[in-house]
């Protein structure tokens, strides 16, 4: 017989409103990724990508840990200066986020 899940992630002070437990942002429900033997951990796509990326570059090469931790370095630059708010150029950078393997 299938275990019953749990609800899903909620935050306790936002009457059942889910949210992530990495970010710990409100997000509707279908936009939230359960962890497969967990169901009652949720993570937004974002911190998902983010997860994904951290995972890798733990078990990658010591080229690609190069790689990464130079494209995080630029990321903080970016972040830093505010330049992925910029209306013109901040969504090509997160489309660049999204897309880059590290």
């Amino acid at each position: 017989m299938a275990a019953e899940h749990p609800s899903p992630a909620l935050d306790p002070g936002s009457e059942g409103v889910p949210h992530c437990w990495c970010c710990g942002n409100s997000y509707p429900e279908n936009d939230l990724v359960h962890l497969g033997e967990h169901p009652e951990v949720a993570v937004c796509a974002a911190c998902a990508r983010y997860l994904n990326r951290r995972s890798r570059a733990a078990t990658s090469t010591a080229t690609s840990r190069r790689l990464y931790v130079t494209a995080q370095k630029v990321r903080d630059a970016v972040t830093a200066r505010g330049w992925h708010e910029h209306p013109k150029i901040g969504p090509s950078l997160t489309w660049i986020d999204r897309h880059v393997p590290w």
